[in-house]
């Protein structure tokens, strides 16, 4: 009886290889094996019988030709799932298409042909051949390429809804973004008279559309992000590519000239890309070594603490002084979270604390919130004399950093401390506090005095939550204290 456990890759690698030596059938026939009833091995876009794979990879590791078929079993845990620990992709064999050959040409071809008659039903079909292409086979060739798939989403989209006027096939390094309306991303684009398949690397667009509407100035903010990030990732084109280099193109792409917005932006999302006539597509292998050098650029550009922060591109050119000045104040009420499984762990990726100017701007913005805010309150309560004595600490400079950012007043004369969070999102769920500023929460958590104001949505419509006391409110058991980091002083202090 084999152990599966202590099947590896090499043997699996060492199958593959004598598969494609001789053949499917007679790697089956000779091997006395049968074709696959339920899983498939995808590897650089080729189809394998998973089970037959498996069992000769299983008596070559043991030299032992008599192990037979049945122990094997026939079950997702028993086929697939051993094959897939050794890092090699598995799928149902019904959720895959019959090729002859070139699994990503193939596929591509079949999606143009059908795409004007699919096209033509206006709504997505979920049911529908074409649909499957999309979402499904034509990503799981691309996965089978891709070293380490775990690390990316890869994915297809032929629309939410209504259809697309061409779909995408989008890779997307998980350190980065998992979605395609933010960061920065892989993407198989397709022309609007189906001609052209294009391999780039840009921007979500979404994340400009959200901050600047369907406007010009939407696609000024991505002109400029596409232009700073290419000037600031010229060495690592150089170094990440090869064949490829002398054909990749630094310009806008063409996709579509009758102003389709959605393709529009990807032509001005394109940092970098690579061209081919659909109808003159090359072989497999040269497509899978075109995709594996731009995929090295991306994770080159990924890992690179010299690009800036997605982030900070959207915000370019949002201008402060046209910022909405009415805020919006809604009572804070205590989240209730999912009960944790397992140990604590951060979900938080490698930059997680890496300094960006979009973090500042953002806290900058949302102090000044506040501070017109309070004084607006002051104002309109009566009290003219206070509203003239509250302090924007980030501009006191014999005061910054008192462990708060601004000093109010309630109209009773009461003064308050108010430390602010912000966010251009919707919804904050969490706050980091440094040391300083949990210091004073605790030191005023008798006199009600010390404030965390939370301002979402700077960029658009600003609301405000306020939590009153938080100290009290962990020591009640309303709101969880977490350690997320430790300083460790690489000596002591002196006594």
């Amino acid at each position: 009886m084999f152990d599966i456990s202590k099947l590896v890759a090499s043997s699996i690698e060492a199958s593959l290889a004598e598969w494609d030596a001789i053949g499917r059938q007679e790697f089956l026939d000779r091997h006395g094996l049968h074709g696959a009833f339920k899983y498939v091995i995808i590897s650089d876009g080729k189809q394998y019988d998973a089970k037959a794979i498996l069992v000769r990879a299983a008596r070559r590791q043991v030299s032992d030709d008599s192990l037979e078929v049945g122990e094997f079993g026939t079950t997702e845990a028993t086929v697939a799932e051993p094959i897939r620990k050794l890092g090699f992709t598995v799928r149902p064999k019904e959720q895959l298409v019959e090729t002859s050959g070139d699994m990503f040409t193939e596929l591509v071809l079949k999606l143009i042909e059908a795409w004007d008659a699919y096209r033509s039903g206006v709504r997505t079909s979920k049911i529908h051949p074409v649909h499957k292409l999309v979402v499904n086979d034509i990503p799981l060739v691309i996965e089978s390429w891709t070293p380490g798939s775990e690390n990316y989403k890869i994915m297809g989209s032929d629309g939410q809804g209504n259809i697309l006027r061409t779909p995408w096939f989008a890779i997307l390094n998980r350190d980065v973004t998992e979605s395609a309306t933010r960061g920065y991303y892989l993407v198989y684009l397709v022309s609007a008279n189906l001609e052209k398949l294009v391999l780039a690397l840009g921007f979500g667009a979404t994340q400009f559309e959200r901050q600047y509407g369907r406007t010009k100035k939407m696609f000024a903010a991505l002109d400029i992000a596409v232009n700073n990030m290419r000037t600031n990732s010229q060495h690592l084109v150089k170094k990440s590519l090869d064949k490829t280099l002398s054909r990749n193109n630094a310009q806008p792409v063409e996709l579509d000239n009758s102003k389709d917005f959605h393709l529009t932006s990807y032509e001005h999302c394109t940092i970098y890309s690579l061209v081919y006539e659909i109808s003159n597509l090359p072989s497999e292998s040269e497509m899978k070594n075109d995709y594996l050098e731009f995929l090295h650029l991306y994770n080159n550009m990924c890992d690179s603490l010299l690009l800036a922060d997605v982030d900070s591109y959207v915000f370019e050119l949002v201008d402060e002084n046209e910022l909405q000045t009415e805020v919006k104040l809604e009572d804070f009420e205590p989240l209730v979270f999912k009960k944790r499984k397992g140990k604590e762990s951060s979900s938080r990726n490698s930059q997680s604390y890496r300094y960006t100017k979009k973090s500042d701007k953002v806290g900058k913005i949302g102090e000044e919130i506040v501070f017109e805010f309070e004084k607006k309150k002051l104002v309109q309560g009566g009290r003219d004399d206070l509203a003239q004595k509250v302090n924007l600490h980030r501009n006191d400079a014999s005061n910054r950093t008192p462990g708060w950012d601004v000093s109010s007043f309630e109209l009773t004369g009461e003064e308050i401390f108010i430390e602010v969070k912000s966010s251009e999102g919707q919804k904050i769920s969490e706050v980091e506090l440094t040391v300083n500023e949990w210091f004073q929460a605790k030191k005023n958590s008798e006199n009600n005095k010390y404030k965390i104001y939370l301002v979402s949505d700077v960029f658009s419509y600003p609301r405000i939550k306020v939590i009153n006391n938080p100290a009290k409110l962990v020591s009640q058991e309303l709101l969880e204290l977490n350690i997320a980091r430790y300083q460790l002083l690489l000596g002591k202090r002196e006594k």
